[in-house]
This record gives C-alpha cells, structure tokens and sequence, in this order.
C-alpha cells in the first residue's frame, strides 16, 4: 500500500461529510417518514472515503 498523503486527508474527510449530509437531506427532504435513510457501516464508510482519497490522489 502506498504512504498516504496526509494533506488531503482532512479534505477528503471534509467532502464525505458534505457527501453524507447532502445524501441525508435529500433523503428527509423526498417526504417518506415511514422509513430512514440506511445505516451505515465502519466498512462503508471506510471505503467511500478511500475512494474519494484516490481521486483526489490520482495525478500525485
């Protein structure tokens, strides 16, 4: 595995927080109350952000 780059990794924190509220908004915002959005798991969560990491990664 390469040596992460530890200056994008509160960036990518930041955008899968954005990610994540934005999902959780337009969830609530549809007007289903019978049901809530998915939980998530450590796993998910994990990879979303090893993905946008990577992308952000791509060019280094």
């Amino acid at each position: 595995m390469n040596k992460l780059n530890t200056n994008y990794i509160p960036q990518a924190v930041e955008i899968l927080k954005a990610m994540y509220g934005h999902n959780s908004n337009t969830h609530s915002s549809v007007g289903r109350t019978d049901i809530g959005p998915e939980p998530l798991t450590a796993e998910q969560v994990a990879k979303d952000l090893r993905v946008i990491y990577e992308e952000m990664t791509k060019r280094d």
